[in-house]
């Protein structure tokens, strides 16, 4: 008896490893169709049928190719840092594409045509705020806004315990890539700015700015000519150690200089808003404030509102807002913050990349109330 009961057990345990060997993979198998002449690898199944197994734009995939793995955003855009990958959705073709931007992913992965490609889920929705605010569109034409102020996302923060008409933020009053330049540089002109700190460029914009026929930005050339503009070229992605340190630098640079103050990137959003947080944060801002202020943007450029569109409102507010401040506090994606003493955080995020405590002193001694 006892021997034919173990040899049941054998047979069970036999079934469960056969099944679980059985089981069916979740992947999406291709091929590389082609390698396009940027070195993109350029997916045989097509964009529709990808989608139509389950696929959507801003998911997380996870890719194999060559014996290698790959987790990317799906985006129809490029959307991400340069040299960060992406799955690209193209807009005029029925195709797909395995990307790196400003680079080459078929060298990465040693891919050419009719190599096999597996393709999972690895996070339903992971990227979709960023393909949200990247798919937004406003108009570059200061007629079709109520105010300059609007027209350049110019304003004074004045958040926490932070003064009024002493730190302001806004597009760039130099790079004209938007239409904005010669407004903003107007509105920074009569706020008296001293102070500017550029997340978004290098020295070369203002010789392009003043080779430009549409130039009007004199006011920041004077100030950049005196040594009152600094450069902290950010990229786009805060939870790298090169952002924190420029960001920390960015708000050191204010502490040890005179206002009015502004920070800008190119159109006052999503860099601005990181570094403005961070000062903010220190000044006693509650998460409210600093989300209000950082929706704000969106208002402005788009008309979006919790009114005018909750969902979207709370996918970008999570995806951007809600992330950052979570990094800056040291908590994992998607955890809870609503316990956090965030102006203790903050400083322990601007002294971890080298600002003093006298300097955040400083910092606060400028800003004040």
């Amino acid at each position: 008896m006892r021997k034919i009961k173990y040899i049941s057990l054998f047979i069970l345990i036999l079934l469960m490893l056969f099944t679980t060997s059985c089981k069916r993979d979740n992947s999406l198998k291709t091929s590389v169709r082609e390698i396009d002449k940027y070195g993109h690898v350029i997916l045989k199944i097509s964009r529709s049928e990808f989608e139509k197994n389950g696929f959507a734009l801003g998911d997380i995939v996870q890719i194999n190719i060559n014996g290698k793995t790959y987790q990317m955003p799906y985006f129809n855009g490029y959307y991400v840092d340069e040299g960060e990958y992406l799955l690209y959705a193209s807009n005029t073709k029925d195709q797909i594409s395995a990307s790196i931007n400003f680079g080459q992913f078929y060298l990465d992965a040693n891919a050419q045509a009719g190599d096999e490609v597996k393709i999972s889920m690895y996070e339903k929705a992971g990227a979709l705020g960023i393909q949200i605010a990247n798919s937004l569109v406003h108009s570059n034409r200061r007629e079709d806004y109520e105010s300059d102020e609007i027209f350049s996302n110019f304003r004074s923060v004045t958040l926490g315990n932070i003064k009024e008409n002493i730190l302001y933020r806004s597009a760039s009053p130099i790079n004209n890539k938007h239409n904005r330049a010669a407004v903003t540089n107007k509105l920074v002109k009569n706020a008296q700015v001293k102070t500017i700190v550029n997340l978004a460029d290098n020295k070369e914009i203002i010789y392009e700015a003043v080779m430009e026929s549409t130039f009007d930005s004199q006011y920041y050339v004077d100030l950049y000519e005196n040594g009152q503009v600094k450069f902290f070229t950010l990229t786009l992605n805060f939870r790298t150690d090169d952002f924190g340190q420029l960001a920390t630098d960015a708000v050191k640079y204010i502490s040890e200089n005179d206002g009015p103050y502004l920070v800008h990137c190119t159109e006052g959003d999503f860099r601005t808003d990181f570094v403005i947080m961070l000062i903010s944060l220190v000044m006693g801002a509650t998460v409210e404030e600093i989300c209000d202020d950082y929706m704000l943007t969106y208002k402005n450029y788009y008309n979006l509102t919790k009114e005018s569109d909750l969902t979207h409102y709370n996918t970008i507010l999570e995806s951007y807002c809600m992330e950052s401040l979570r990094h800056i506090a040291g908590v994992k994606k998607g955890g809870d913050i609503s316990n956090i003493n965030f102006e203790t955080k903050a400083k322990a995020y601007l002294m971890k990349y080298g600002m003093s405590e006298d300097q955040i002193n400083n910092l606060k001694s400028k800003l004040e109330k």
